[in-house]
């Protein structure tokens, strides 16, 4: 044991402020740290975030492009075609039939886009199965719709 006197008034406890700084400069040196690595963190959500909505971008791009192009081949037509679809499906020629195709086209570039953009989790499931519920039955349903397949079934399945 030592000889020594141990303090006991208060005062002689108590630190001086040369130790309080440095203990405050440690907790302020804990939380930059913190703050760096949720900077960090935060830095990456938002870089994948940018990533996933680059990329939506990009298919929905090329949707688009598809579009245009299926829009050109429809012309002013589309009305036409389809009445002549229905009502004498017969004469329709191949120009008809492309016309007829591009119509239907956009229902289905319409549900690979919203599975592309469920894909990515920009779009939920619920949206997923409303898009397909609603632009099947367009798609499959529909008169002229029917009498385009019948034609492909022919060109694909001769008698």
């Amino acid at each position: 044991m030592s000889d020594e006197p141990v303090p006991t008034s208060p005062s002689a406890s108590r630190a001086t402020p040369a130790t309080k700084i440095d203990h405050l400069l440690r907790w302020l040196t804990l939380a930059a740290n913190f703050g760096v690595i949720l900077g960090l963190v935060l830095v990456l959500v938002k870089i994948n975030q940018n990533t996933q909505l680059a990329r939506s971008a990009y298919r929905s791009e090329g949707n688009i492009v598809a579009n245009q192009v299926w829009a050109q081949i429809m012309d002013d037509r589309a009305g036409d075609v389809v009445e002549k679809s229905v009502e004498c499906p017969a004469e329709r020629t191949y120009s008809d039939f492309m016309v007829l195709d591009a119509y239907l086209f956009t229902s289905i570039s319409m549900i690979y886009r919203d599975f592309q953009l469920t894909q990515e989790g920009l779009n939920s499931d619920a949206d997923w199965h409303a898009t397909v519920d609603l632009y099947v039955d367009w798609y499959l349903a529909n008169p002229f719709g029917r009498a385009l397949r019948d034609e492909e079934a022919k060109t694909f399945f001769p008698e």
